[in-house]
């Protein structure tokens, strides 16, 4: 199988003003890998899909009470889909008591004013909520 890469700069809040990580996403096969390189360290996490992989990256990052700004690390985004045909470059943004649509997918590494930076287990929380309030859980 070919492999496909991708590279993005995003915002991190908690760290310097104007503090920014690069962002590396690969895909080989079955395996995803995000790496994220800032303060010249990288930390990288290989999953079945980008979004999961970026929530392990993630979650490194905040033990140094680092967060980025982009919709991946958004409360109320989340990959719904997990067989969609992006592998987790797209997600939901998600409304409690609604089922998403097309017109509520985002980039998962694109930045937007209703991004609302929060820890991934927030997000995660976040989601499970969301699932009872639609009737999916």
């Amino acid at each position: 199988m070919s492999a496909e890469s991708r590279e993005f700069e995003i915002h991190l809040i908690g760290g310097d003003d104007d503090e920014r990580a690069r962002i590396s996403c690969r895909s080989h096969g079955d395996i995803c890998r995000v790496s994220l390189v800032c303060r010249d360290q990288a930390i990288t996490a290989e999953r079945p899909n980008f979004f999961d992989a970026f929530c392990d990256v993630r979650q490194v990052l905040e033990r140094v009470q680092l967060i980025p700004f982009c919709y991946g690390a958004s409360l109320n985004v989340y990959l719904f889909n997990k067989f969609d045909t992006s592998r987790g470059m797209v997600a939901h943004r998600l409304t409690k008591g609604v089922k998403p649509s097309q017109k509520d997918l985002v980039q998962v590494f694109d930045e937007g004013p209703d991004v609302i930076p929060c820890p991934v287990s927030l997000q995660k929380e976040f989601f499970n909520d969301w699932l009872i309030s639609v009737g999916a859980k």
